[in-house]
């Protein structure tokens, strides 16, 4: 099976971590046996290198050397118009089957679905300020395209919400279409399926919340403060970067850490925590969230439409409103405990081997 992937970015040897979802996928895609992977990175200005044993090549060095090299699947992520569409309309015929797969705001309106930009980004701001118009030209130009398609063409959303929102926005039935759908979440790592949280570790923090970048307003940062100001009892631990405390004052009981961690110190870190809070106000399925409910530890996380989704069944689980500012988080606590028992929704087997088998499944049908 011979795989070319487009991606609007993809991790590099500089320190580029882009759409690293993918670069996972690749990993575990190999050791099921799936090795000829060839990743069109868009944002790669030229050339081609490699990263984790896996080619990864411009859209000018495809043109250049590719086009003309068969390929048994063309896998799109997160596609968008500007990269994605564009290179289907000019390519889309050399590919006996196409697969999508949708991870949140290529299908979402970006002005009803996410928060405010926080005021200290200015060009987001003016970005979300124009959004309209930009969302109004990408539902009107995928809703053309996927009422064309046949059905050698598939969706694959990472979750049941995002798959809903995708009728909603790009006002097309899937059951009208003859591309066929498909729903597989993202997996935890391995990490998280294998080991468990160890209720006997002493416990250095009260709650956890662990996120790559805090200005993204959709992570909530701003909910976390506010927690911990208006529990000044508990400790509570920050991981991530960003300039939020250079424009919100940050609440004396949280301790933040600013760099990236290896799973190793993740794991010590949830083994030292009492509870997870993850606040979010938007997120199609939230991986470190995932990870730490499969874990088996107490996660509080907001109580939105997505999250009720994603963490149907998981008794470890409690849910909390973004809006409600004097929440006395020791009411909440109360009424999670840890579980003894692992919940496999996102196990390996449960998603990444999914995956493989459906691929695997396109090339016999089509070969």
């Amino acid at each position: 099976m011979k795989i070319l992937e487009l991606c609007g970015g993809y991790p590099d040897n500089n320190g580029s971590s882009a759409l690293s979802y993918v670069k996972v996928r690749n990993h575990y895609y190999k050791e099921e046996g799936v090795k000829d992977i060839v990743v069109l990175n868009f944002s790669s200005p030229e050339g081609s290198y490699i990263m984790d044993d896996v080619k990864v090549i411009s859209l000018k060095f495809y043109e250049n050397y590719y086009s003309n090299m068969h390929f048994d699947l063309l896998v799109c992520h997160a596609p968008n118009l500007r990269n994605h569409y564009l290179f289907l309309r000019k390519y889309q015929k050399r590919f006996p089957v196409v697969v999508f797969f949708f991870h949140g705001h290529e299908v979402l309106s970006i002005k009803k679905e996410y928060p405010k930009p926080y005021p200290y980004l200015k060009g987001r701001v003016l970005k979300r300020f124009f959004s309209p118009l930009y969302d109004k030209l990408k539902f009107r130009v995928w809703n053309n395209y996927f009422s064309k398609q046949s059905d050698n063409v598939h969706l694959i959303f990472v979750s049941e919400w995002i798959r809903a929102k995708f009728e909603e926005y790009v006002g097309v039935k899937l059951v009208n279409l003859r591309a066929q759908n498909h729903l597989i979440y993202n997996g935890v790592s391995r990490r998280f399926e294998k080991d468990s949280y160890n209720v006997s570790t002493p416990k250095f923090y009260d709650f956890i919340t662990i996120r790559s970048n805090i200005d993204d307003p959709k992570y909530a940062v701003d909910v976390v403060n506010n927690l911990a100001w208006k529990n000044p009892q508990y400790k509570f631990l920050l991981v991530g970067k960003g300039n939020f405390f250079s424009y919100k004052e940050k609440a004396k009981n949280i301790e933040q850490i600013e760099r990236y961690l290896t799973p190793d110190e993740v794991v010590d870190l949830l083994n030292k925590t009492k509870c997870g809070l993850m606040p979010t106000k938007n997120d199609t399925q939230g991986i470190m969230a995932c990870e730490m409910a499969t874990f088996g530890m107490p996660l509080i996380t907001s109580d939105i439409d997505v999250c009720k989704v994603v963490f149907e069944g998981f008794k470890n689980v409690a849910f909390i409103s973004n809006n409600d500012y004097n929440l006395n988080l020791s009411a909440v606590v109360t009424k999670i405990r840890p579980c003894s028992s692992k919940n496999d929704k996102f196990f390996y087997n449960n998603t990444i081997v999914k995956e493989v088998i459906f691929l695997k499944s396109l090339l016999s049908n089509n070969g």
